[in-house]
């Protein structure tokens, strides 16, 4: 029976490490989108920038400056709300692996401190032995003490 606790508790705590390590996996690669989101902003900004810098549209210039201006905005807020959406959710995985990896650390806990009650209470334990050694040579010493009506 205890054989099968283990087994039950060793194969959730594989599970348990292989999603960890998955997590870290999804951290890595949301990281990765966010830096891709970030050098895409970058690049808009400066082609934004380029645009509005030349005058290719001299005749129209206040339309072209409004759909600069539109443009610029546009891509902004659109990239933002990308980042921060890949920033939560590359919060809420970094919470779910410490939530994991604190599991698995009161689970080795709570496995080292079963290993230390078990062993203490095994016949084969030193202790074991000791206690009753002590208590059978306790049982087995002469009555050399008379009582106290004696005297």
């Amino acid at each position: 029976m205890e054989s099968d606790t283990n087994s039950i508790v060793g194969s959730q705590t594989k599970s348990e490490v292989k999603l960890v390590l998955e997590l870290t996996d999804i951290i890595d690669e949301l990281n990765s989108i966010n830096h891709l989101f970030e050098a895409q902003r970058d690049t808009l900004d400066t082609t934004v920038k380029s645009f509005d810098n030349s005058d290719w549209f001299a005749p129209e210039e206040d339309r072209y400056k409004l759909l600069t201006e539109e443009l610029s905005t546009m891509i902004t807020q659109y990239m933002e709300s990308c980042m921060k959406q890949v920033k939560r959710m590359t919060a809420n995985a970094q919470r779910t692996k410490d939530c994991l990896k604190d599991l698995l650390d009161l689970q080795q806990k709570e496995e080292t401190l079963n290993e230390a009650h078990y062993s203490h209470r095994r016949p084969g334990n030193d202790m074991y032995k000791n206690g009753n050694e002590a208590a059978s040579s306790l049982s087995a010493a002469p009555a050399a003490v008379e009582p106290l009506g004696a005297l």
